[in-house]
């Protein structure tokens, strides 16, 4: 990171940097103290538990589908295959198996989110973003939204805000609840590339391409 971005940082509390399973990281998203990783090449979906001082391993799930994006429910888990087109669902148990797949309303599906009470899924190819019916058992759009990003890896709701990261141009997007942008940041972090990302109500994490740490900035300053 630069100076100035650093300054900021150092500003804004601290800096975490954790070892983690993986080193090809494409989706993050946290329930309470545990941490979920989509590992693409593997295959692979762990569920970390966050504690004071590193993440520990609770589970290493071997999947059949390519998890590009991820997010859950209380009662289920989501991923998105960009390469199968499709959104799958899971059930907690000790496999994550996958109880149902829905055709993908774009032809990339590339990052979910659940805001509570629906799902959302963006496509880095229509370069949309879709709300759909959680609620219908065929998981139906039920209205579309543009994409300000390029390649879009992550979708987020934070309770109040939604959040949009492209992995190509290292930008961060804030949305109202209609979609549209309020405020644009530069994430660029020099000399490195974006795998996966991930934004809480304090926290921004973010994997890089190749490496098997991830590092949990504070939001305040890395986003502001």
């Amino acid at each position: 990171a630069g100076p100035a971005l650093m300054e900021m940082l150092s500003r804004g509390g601290k800096i975490m940097t954790y070892t983690i399973p993986s080193a090809n990281v494409t989706a993050m998203s946290v329930s309470g103290d545990s941490l979920w990783i989509c590992d693409w090449l593997k295959q692979e979906i762990y569920k970390l538990k966050v504690e004071k001082d590193g993440l520990v391993t609770k589970g290493t799930y071997v999947l059949s589908v390519m998890p590009a994006g991820i997010t859950e429910t209380k009662d289920y888990l989501y991923t998105c295959d960009t390469w199968a087109r499709k959104i799958n669902k899971h059930v907690y148990d000790d496999k994550l198996s996958v109880i149902a797949s829905f055709p993908a309303p774009g032809s990339a599906p590339s990052a979910l989110c659940y805001d509570g009470k629906t799902l959302w899924s963006s496509d880095r190819e229509t370069k949309k973003i879709y709300r759909h019916d959680i609620k219908d058992p065929a998981l139906p759009v039920l209205a579309s939204f543009n994409s300000p990003c390029e390649r879009q890896i992550g979708l987020f709701f934070d309770g109040s805000y939604f959040w949009s990261v492209d992995g190509e141009k290292m930008m961060v997007y804030k949305h109202a609840k209609d979609m549209s942008v309020i405020e644009r940041y530069n994430l660029s972090i020099a000399g490195k590339k974006m795998s996966g990302v991930l934004i809480t109500k304090k926290h921004v994490w973010i994997a890089f391409e190749g490496d098997n740490r991830i590092v949990r900035y504070p939001r305040n300053a890395l986003l502001n």
